[in-house]
């Protein structure tokens, strides 16, 4: 009889102790893939946090690649890309769209970090590929109806080093390079039909 006390205890004082060493953490957004901010370049991080601080208005912002990148000085040949341009932006709920003026994607994010109990969406080309629709629904059920205006923050993140720099506007600084060039007379793409 004894022995079979000290099983049953032992038994649930080891489902007490797996049940203390298990982290349940809810899920804030369940469409989209949390990041663990310990995987996040410290250096980037920095940057976010100062851009946070300056916003403190906004609950939620937008980490997206530009697309373009910054070319090393004093080399007359093109050489591989280093580093790369991100945008960060305050959101709000029509900060995503198909069309408008003020939009600042038009793709919904499929995944986030959390910084200071803010949200921080990532936003990148391999968003098209998810379920729009669940995404949608997440952000639009976080974000703010309206936000403070685009107050847009440009960062360099080198590929190889934990550096990470503001720059000025991409989008007129002539030393900035697009990644990816536009490809003239593009053949616009039609889906086949199944018979």
């Amino acid at each position: 009889m004894r022995n079979k006390f000290i099983i049953i205890i032992s038994f649930f004082a080891l489902l007490l102790i797996s049940s203390c060493t298990k982290e349940n953490k809810p899920t804030i957004l369940s469409s989209m893939q949390e990041v663990d901010t310990t995987c996040v370049r410290r250096s980037l991080l920095s940057e976010v946090r100062k851009y946070m601080r300056e916003n403190s208005d906004a609950q939620c912002y937008l980490l997206k690649s530009t697309g373009m990148h910054c070319e090393k000085p004093n080399r007359g040949l093109y050489e591989d890309v280093e580093n790369e341009i991100f945008m960060i932006v305050t959101v709000d709920k029509g900060s995503i769209a198909k069309g408008g003026e003020f939009r600042t994607s038009t793709l919904y994010p499929g995944r986030y970090f959390m910084i200071d109990g803010k949200v921080v969406f990532l936003s990148s080309d391999a968003d098209a590929i998810m379920d729009q629709n669940r995404l949608k629904k997440d952000y639009l059920d976080k974000v703010k109806d309206e936000g403070s205006g685009l107050k847009m923050r440009f960062l360099l993140v080198s590929y190889y080093s934990d550096s990470c720099a503001v720059v000025d506007d991409p989008f007129v600084d002539e030393s900035i390079m697009n990644i990816n060039p536009p490809k003239k007379n593009r053949v616009p793409f039609t889906a086949p039909t199944i018979k």
